[in-house]
């Protein structure tokens, strides 16, 4: 047996922490908006915490710099027939002045690792990745992305009454470690889908709702969970809308109206934004037209065969020859808000 050394792990530790140190400052600096890149806090949440599973990342650094970065983020999915996962595009950045010479290589090489490890991943189907307007097109031309719908995206004026029936939480450490959140979020994965729908195990939204920074509140009646927090439009402060999953495994649509009405009236807002799509959860508000929102999201899908054939790579198994059909798509399954 070969002595293990002590310093190693910490080490190695160190390194890791380096590494995603490196990525935010380069997000950072890019993105000087975004307070979740002052540390690595944020990206260690997001890349190693995973419970489904850690992320693939790839980079680009010079003379110790780095100035390229793209990541794919592991994600459970499931629709009528089987359960599998998605990795979803995350943080694709090169540092301002070398335009977009890194873009394909780092795509191409992240996308080639997660379909090697396709069996580690739990049976990959396929990528996602939500574009605003001026980088949907590169999506679409140069990696083989297929578009499958824009975001819609609505207002909801606030409702009669206060969400009768409902009860609210803010979602803080405590609450998640708590009896209250255990009761909430059983039977949230149960609901009979007929398209792709993210998996939302008590583990995976335990982990989601830690996000660094983030500040959610829960609100659920027996139908009906929705997650939601606090923001601002255009100096109007609203209740956005982040996620509406169904309670147990009853078919059919279910009504949102009631956790509407509480999310508005658990963040005090006269209006609550909501972008997306739910075939379990539909709502209904008035249509924003795309010309007047502040960054237009487009969804897109590459199955693995594609991305295969893009890449050159001779699969041994089949895998959808389409674009995936999605019953559900909503701001928590892609943003970290």
């Amino acid at each position: 047996m070969t002595p293990t050394d002590p310093h190693d792990g910490a080490a190695a530790g160190e390194a890791e922490e380096d590494d995603l140190a490196a990525t935010a400052a380069l997000l950072r600096r890019e993105h000087p908006e975004a307070t979740r890149f002052d540390d690595a806090t944020f990206l260690r949440w997001l890349y190693r915490e995973n419970p489904h599973h850690p992320a693939i990342e790839e980079n680009v650094d010079r003379k110790g710099n780095r100035v390229a970065h793209f990541a794919l983020v592991p994600q459970p999915w499931r629709d009528h027939e089987r359960a599998a996962t998605f990795v979803l595009s995350v943080n694709a950045v090169t540092r301002s002045g070398l335009g977009s010479m890194h873009f394909v290589a780092l795509t191409a090489r992240g996308t080639k690792r997660a379909i090697e490890r396709r069996d580690e991943l739990g049976g990959l189907i396929g990528g996602i990745g939500v574009t605003n307007e001026s980088s949907t097109m590169p999506g679409l031309h140069r990696i083989g992305a297929r578009l499958i719908t824009s975001l819609p995206v609505v207002a909801i004026p606030r409702l009669v009454g206060r969400g009768r029936g409902v009860e609210s939480h803010d979602v803080d450490d405590a609450f998640r470690a708590g009896d209250d959140f255990e009761r909430l979020v059983q039977g949230l994965d149960e609901a009979p889908a007929q398209g792709w729908t993210q998996r939302w195990t008590p583990e995976y939204l335990q982990w989601r709702l830690a996000a660094p920074g983030a500040g959610y509140a829960l609100h659920a009646d027996h139908d009906v969970v929705a997650v939601t927090t606090r923001a601002s439009a255009r100096g109007v402060p609203v209740a956005v809308i982040l996620k509406l999953l169904p309670r147990g495994p009853a078919p059919g649509p279910r009504s949102a109206r009631a956790v509407i009405a509480a999310a508005l009236s658990h963040h005090r807002v006269p209006v609550a934004v909501y972008a997306g799509f739910n075939a379990h959860v539909p709502v209904r508000g008035i249509a924003i037209p795309k010309r007047i929102q502040p960054a237009p999201l487009n969804l897109l899908f590459i199955a693995r065969d594609e991305a295969s054939q893009f890449l050159g790579l001779d699969l041994d198994e089949a895998g959808p020859q389409a674009p995936a059909t999605f019953d559900t798509f909503e701001l928590l399954d892609f943003d970290a808000f």
